[in-house]
């Protein structure tokens, strides 16, 4: 009989749904991306998320990884 490995065990981190405030933020950074780069003459689309991102990226992962 063939050997299987065990199976692997479950997360130990739970899924947590972020929260409204979270979502929001992490909208603003995509709309000025977009809003920079059509005002900003192509240049200035970096600006705002990385004002976002620089405020929130240790308080929230939802909003890092966006």
């Amino acid at each position: 009989m063939l050997d299987q490995p065990p199976p692997s065990p479950p997360p130990t981190e739970l899924y947590i749904a972020p929260t409204d405030e979270e979502k929001n933020l992490a909208m603003l950074s995509h709309l000025t991306a977009m809003l920079g780069a059509v005002f900003g003459g192509g240049f200035l689309g970096f600006l705002g998320p990385l004002i976002i991102w620089q405020t929130q990226k240790d308080k929230s992962r939802f909003v890092n990884y966006h």
